[in-house]
């Protein structure tokens, strides 16, 4: 029994690993026929483009792994099949789940394998093929973290600041000004200053004035200059950093932090809650299909039977993605909630590929 299930493991990795190496190849010839005309305008020598395009491969092997794992699955227990060894598998006594389960135990650890991609390494990969591409290619400015410039800002006592330089490694932002509103969003109070220090736990604004204004004429009032006032706000340096409008740049630790500032300052965080449902969602897919790919593979044979393989892999993945595509799409429009809008789909599929394949003739 464990020589057989060896062999049964044996053919599948042959296909698999083929057809994974097939899929990376084409996203590497893809990638690189898209960014040609920028490597030639900017005369970019061949170790770039080699450093540039191998810190894909993490996203493309990401990527390419639920196809090519039900690939795999589709031609070699297609190939088993046709060759009537399933037959003689099950002519013998055998139960022909037993020789299933290692495949399901290897799309269960392809789904933990891609996990670990999704929550550190294609994200890393994502900010690192960026900083390549503009910064050591075109020559642009690096991406600094910790320097932000032209923010806005509300803070939770509802203050409005609009800050020319912030550098958070000094905790210190330039050109700051606040806006104080009444609740019917009217202008009664502005302070503007050169600099804003977070010093001894508390904010200190320097060389600044303060404007009072009217209500309800919204002329001004009063005008006076100071050397020093501290601004009483709970809102710490931390909390000034702007997010990353990209979110599928952020690792999940950087996720779950922007989740929750964006939640304590009142601000919409759908956007960030479905991304961190989504990678674990998606990681998800190698596992779910296995039991279409089985299901699917152990019915097919006779003339043509190859091209209908090639068939079905297309359709269940186009279906698959479809229905993961809209699903997500209406959870990131607030139709339905967060979770149910990125797992209903694995939830489905799940149950659709357990029913198949529990119809297999053992």
């Amino acid at each position: 029994m464990k020589i057989l299930k060896l062999y049964v493991i044996k053919e599948f990795f042959y296909s698999f690993i083929a057809i994974l190496f097939f899929f990376c190849l084409l996203f590497l010839v893809s990638e690189f026929l898209y960014r040609l005309r920028e490597f030639l305008s900017y005369k970019s020598n061949f170790s770039l483009m080699f450093y540039y395009l191998m810190n894909h491969f993490p996203l493309w092997i990401r990527d390419a792994l639920p196809i090519s794992f039900l690939s795999g699955i589709m031609f070699s227990f297609g190939r088993l099949y046709r060759d009537n060894e399933i037959t003689a598998i099950k002519s013998s006594g055998i139960n022909l789940y037993s020789i299933i389960t290692p495949i399901l135990i290897i799309g269960l650890i392809l789904s933990i394998f891609s996990i670990f991609l999704n929550i550190k390494l294609v994200p890393e990969t994502y900010v690192k093929v960026r900083y390549i591409r503009e910064y050591q290619l075109k020559g642009i400015k690096p991406f600094t973290p910790n320097q932000f410039q032209f923010l806005t800002y509300s803070a939770s006592n509802g203050e409005k600041f609009t800050i020319d330089y912030y550098d958070y490694n000094k905790k210190i932002m330039y050109n700051v000004t606040i806006d104080y509103l009444s609740p019917n969003f009217v202008l009664i109070k502005q302070i503007k200053s050169k600099t804003m220090e977070w010093k001894e736990n508390k904010w200190i604004i320097n060389d600044g004035i303060e404007r009072i204004f009217d209500p309800q004429s919204k002329e001004l009032v009063s005008e006076k200059k100071f050397k020093t006032k501290i601004v009483n706000i709970p809102d710490k340096p931390e909390d000034f950093q702007p997010s990353i409008t990209n979110c599928v740049e952020m690792n999940l630790f950087q996720l779950e932090q922007e989740i929750q500032r964006l939640k304590k300052h009142g601000m919409n965080f759908r956007k960030e809650l479905v991304e961190w449902h989504f990678r674990f969602a998606y990681s998800f897919t190698n596992f779910i299909i296995a039991f279409f790919g089985i299901a699917f593979s152990l019915g097919l044979a006779g003339r043509y039977s190859r091209i209908r393989h090639i068939v079905y892999v297309i359709l269940i993945s186009t279906i698959y993605w479809l229905f993961l595509s809209f699903s997500k799409t209406f959870s990131l429009a607030q139709v339905i909630p967060a979770f149910w809008g990125v797992w209903s789909g694995n939830i489905l599929f799940l149950f659709i590929g357990i029913i198949l394949f529990l119809h297999i003739r053992r």
